[in-house]
């Protein structure tokens, strides 16, 4: 059998290109404590500062802090409910792995920091670093980052008895 024809083709290429890095807006900075008034629980405490080089035309509006939390440690619900009477945040969501934070706005000339207390719910050796965010609600390319890594010296004052010597 011989004939002719006609087909049409189709033919797609994809490819991936590497995104561009953000420029942070906001600089954050996380610390854990050992409280030692009245034998407190451990607390955490995350500062954002606006950065001079990124450009703004108004305040922050709507902005979220996520602030991440090491293995074996759970958030106070007695002090975020304290923040947020106390209006300093908005509203805020807990998770076993971090604690989301919503914030009105944020001054765009000084430095706003945030803190709350912290249980331990079990034992955990060799902890990772966890990442804390800020970002504008509205506008989440503007943001900013910071990896918390946990001290030995603060594990040892929070938990004595319960460390091992290596």
């Amino acid at each position: 059998a011989n004939g002719s024809g006609m087909a049409v083709a189709t033919v797609e290429l994809t490819y991936n290109l590497p995104t561009e890095p953000y420029v942070p807006c906001y600089d954050v900075a996380t610390a854990w404590r050992l409280s030692t008034a009245n034998g407190a629980f451990p607390s955490v405490e995350a500062c954002v500062r606006p950065r001079s080089d990124c450009v703004r035309l108004m305040g922050s509006g709507m902005a979220m802090l996520r602030i991440g939390l090491f293995t074996g440690y759970a958030a106070d619900s007695t002090s975020l409910k304290e923040q947020l009477a106390a209006g300093k945040i908005k509203r805020f969501e807990a998770s076993e792995r971090d604690v989301d934070l919503y914030l009105e706005e944020i001054s765009m000339t000084q430095r706003t920091c945030l803190g709350f207390s912290v249980t331990q719910t079990h034992t955990v050796r060799q902890l990772q670093p966890v990442p804390s965010i800020f970002y504008e609600y509205y506008d989440p390319e503007k943001r900013g980052s910071a990896i918390t890594s946990f001290s030995k010296d603060f594990l040892i004052l929070a938990t004595p008895t319960t460390v091992a010597k290596p």
